[in-house]
């Protein structure tokens, strides 16, 4: 199961991603959604001002290349290994 943004035009994920925009999940989705991606084996760490490695606003899904920022905070959004 993906999410389906590999294999689609760069313009057509913008266009989506800003549909997407205008429904936002609600704060407790999100902080739930981050809290289970901040443990996933596919969420990229990197190094953050504080000095440990963790989400970043630039961090992604190694599963579907999304940014996790973004895509934690999408209303219709889904985890592509189905986590949330």
């Amino acid at each position: 199961m993906g999410c389906g943004c590999r294999g689609v035009s760069e313009e057509d994920l913008v266009k989506a991603r800003v549909e997407e925009q205008q429904s936002r999940a609600d704060k407790e989705t999100v902080d739930m959604r981050r809290t289970v991606c901040r443990g996933c084996e596919h969420s990229e760490k990197r190094k953050r001002s504080d000095g440990t490695l963790g989400l970043t606003t630039f961090s992604k899904c190694d599963v579907c290349g999304c940014p996790i920022a973004g895509k934690t905070a999408g209303a219709a959004e889904v985890c592509p290994e189905g986590r949330w």
